[in-house]
């Protein structure tokens, strides 16, 4: 799932969501811009990716962050 999709379905704003990856952990703090680029093509650092999987439940992966389809896994 896309980040802008998770964000929308669960009705998070930017600033929203930026909250809740700050909460988080003690990381560097993320700012709603950040955010802003994620959703449009810039790729998080590893770090960031973590935080966002995370806090998503998985539902946003790394795979997510590249237009590449998931790959099935055979049989």
């Amino acid at each position: 799932m896309k980040l802008q999709q998770y964000r929308k379905e669960n009705k998070l704003t930017l600033a929203a969501f930026a909250e809740l990856l700050n909460a988080k952990t003690s990381g560097e703090t993320i700012y709603p811009s950040a955010i802003q680029r994620w959703e449009t093509g810039t790729i998080p650092r590893q770090e960031n990716m973590r935080r966002v999987m995370e806090a998503t439940g998985h539902q946003v992966t790394f795979a997510d962050f590249y237009d590449e389809p998931k790959r099935r896994a055979a049989g």
